[in-house]
């Protein structure tokens, strides 16, 4: 049953999510009147990927991308919940990055993380540092104007 769901704290956010659906849903409706598929995919639980805590999901195409208040940044299969690897590491080092906040990139295979200076860490979907880009570049490049 649900309880024995219950095993992780990215479960539980996901309960939570669902609670807080059924609270704008009619008291007739069904869970999968709201969804096409509910699929459950236990993620993969080692020493080296265990989730932490207040975990922020991230749905991407083939990945579930999950940070935590551990400052961890996990990459996991989405069809079969098998850890693909860690993003990057918080700090002042080469490659580190101020939080676990993240723009996602998907079409160029990106991950963006906040620097220590005016510029964003840029990491791929493999868990490999590309480099850092100057902000006012990266805005340049990409404003609408």
């Amino acid at each position: 049953g649900v309880s024995k769901m219950v095993r992780n704290s990215v479960t539980a956010y996901v309960e939570k999510d669902l609670e807080l659906a059924r609270t704008v849903m009619n008291d007739d409706d069904e869970i999968d009147d709201y969804f096409d598929e509910i699929r459950y995919v236990p993620l993969e639980t080692r020493d080296d990927c265990l989730v932490g805590s207040s975990p922020d999901i991230k749905l991407l195409d083939k990945y579930i991308l999950i940070t935590s208040a551990n400052r961890q940044c996990l990459l996991f299969d989405k069809a079969t919940g098998k850890f693909k690897c860690q993003i990057g590491h918080v700090g002042k080092d080469p490659g580190g990055y101020r939080n676990v906040d993240c723009l996602v990139d998907e079409l160029n295979g990106r991950l963006l993380f906040n620097g220590w200076g005016h510029d964003l860490i840029s990491y791929n979907l493999d868990g490999n540092y590309i480099g850092k880009i100057e902000l006012l570049i990266f805005l340049r490049k990409y404003s609408c104007g």
